[in-house]
């Protein structure tokens, strides 16, 4: 089994937002390379390489360096003066789509509570739906 599989290759495609990624190569050498393909894959999907595509606008989502962690991905969006106007959980949703680190709903609106009860962020109510912003802090 295991010579089998070292000479057998594979095709892998990755597709999101209008951009694709193709990677051919032995199953070995894929494997040994899943983590630099990930990471390459989130600069691929990223907000410059996105806009560059002709997939979003420049000004919609602002770009961030990714990171493994929920909160700081949060913590990054919030801290541009994008997140200094009043955002949806769904507009909040695909700022971190177009920078290459999805994550669900339910998942992230965990998190923006977090941020909301260590002071971080603000929230409100606007016809039904929370908002979720942050105020710049003053230079002093």
């Amino acid at each position: 089994m295991e010579a089998e599989r070292r000479g057998f290759n594979v095709r892998l495609t990755v597709r999101r937002n209008g951009l694709e990624i193709v990677v051919e190569a032995p199953v070995e050498k894929l494997l040994s390379e899943l983590d630099s393909l990930a990471e390459r894959a989130v600069e691929k999907f990223s907000v410059k390489a996105q806009v560059a595509a002709g997939v979003v606008e420049e000004a919609e989502y602002p770009s961030i360096k990714p990171s493994r962690s929920t909160t700081g991905n949060l913590q990054a969006l919030f801290s541009t003066a994008w997140g200094q106007t009043p955002r949806s959980l769904s507009e909040v949703s695909k700022a971190l789509e177009v920078n290459g680190v999805p994550d669900s709903p339910s998942n992230v609106t965990v998190y923006l509570k977090r941020l909301v009860a260590k002071g971080f962020l603000r929230r409100i109510l606007k016809e039904g739906k929370y908002y979720y912003y942050r105020i710049p802090e003053e230079a002093g």
